[in-house]
């Protein structure tokens, strides 16, 4: 009798699916595939290898041995008595967002920036308009709170338009692969924030994250400071925002 794998993601396509099977049968494991945690709850009883995002999948999985979940973020995982194995051990996926979320920031600042949101609004009303301000990177202060993979990967890009400065703001003090002019700890954020135009954050939602951005220290960017959120919404104050 196989061993089992339960995949609960509805984003697999084909191909995915085929990879993980054929990975399956090779160890003597059988994979199977659901769309949903609901579909797949009637199978996890048994299951040593899950693949999902869902923290009733692991409190439903008494033989479980490994849970890989395809989110950067853990945070549904990590509160006690999630895991009906304690054997069970939890890896995300982290490095797999780097570049499509670089490249999303790259986008939203530039959308941002140029005011293209205005001025499509603009020509959809068939209007020749071209006297909006426009703000550029280049010569902009570009600080960014999180220096991991999709940090790392948006300095590779924002480094093209020429920026005034890219800060890396992070716990360890490391700059990964020369990519900063400079790296602030984080107990010196406030001191950075005043010559901060473009503020991105990609960090984690955790005890230590949680409303990192209060209203004390909005307060403290420029007038006219951007901020691009792509880690969890819960590092900012949102009522202070």
């Amino acid at each position: 009798m196989s061993r089992k794998i339960v995949a609960a993601i509805s984003a697999l396509e084909p191909r995915h699916r085929a990879l993980i099977a054929e990975a399956a049968r090779k160890n003597g494991f059988e994979a199977l595939f659901f769309d949903s945690d609901a579909a797949a709850m009637p199978h996890i009883s048994d299951a040593e290898i899950v693949f999902g995002q869902s923290a009733a999948l692991a409190k439903n999985a008494p033989a479980l041995h490994w849970l890989c979940t395809p989110s950067a973020g853990v945070n549904q995982f990590l509160g006690e008595g999630v895991f009906a194995s304690p054997d069970a051990v939890l890896t995300n996926s982290s490095g797999a967002y780097g570049v499509t979320i670089a490249e999303h920031v790259v986008m939203v600042i530039l959308e941002a920036l140029r005011r293209q949101s205005e001025y499509s609004a603009i020509v959809s009303r068939r209007e020749w308009v071209r006297n909006l301000p426009v703000r550029s990177i280049r010569d902009s202060r570009v600080a960014l709170l999180g220096t991991g993979d999709i940090g790392q990967e948006c300095a590779i890009r924002l480094r093209a338009f020429g920026p005034a400065s890219l800060t890396g703001v992070n716990r360890g003090g490391r700059n990964p692969r020369e990519l900063f002019d400079r790296i602030v700890p984080q107990e010196q954020l406030d001191s950075l924030l005043p010559d901060t135009d473009i503020l991105i954050i990609s960090l984690p939602g955790t005890a230590e994250t949680l409303r990192m951005l209060d209203a004390r220290r909005l307060a403290l960017l420029p007038d006219g400071a951007l901020i691009v959120n792509v880690g969890r919404g819960t590092v900012i104050d949102q009522p202070a925002l």
